[in-house]
């Protein structure tokens, strides 16, 4: 397990980001900061189990199972090369 880290990002959340959050109108607050801070830190994609809560935003989202097999995915390819 300590190798994902190697592979993610973890963000802490900032001032801005719960400000931005705030101007937003989501149902659940935090899905909104955890959004903002991974747009404003120019993530690639947001990983959740839970897909709904984040429709219609910038950002890709995927479940961790997903993830999991686009990285190993990238793996294959990159040992074929």
């Amino acid at each position: 397990m300590e190798n994902i880290f190697r592979l993610v990002t973890v963000l802490a959340v900032t001032d801005k980001d719960i400000h931005d959050a705030f101007g937003q109108r989501w149902k659940d607050f935090e899905d909104c900061v955890q959004y903002m801070t991974g747009k404003n830190n120019r993530m690639d994609y947001i990983i959740t189990v839970n897909q709904r809560d984040y429709s219609d935003i910038s950002l890709p989202v995927m479940t961790p199972e997903e993830w999991v097999h686009m990285v190993e995915g990238r793996e294959r390819a990159h040992k074929k090369t």
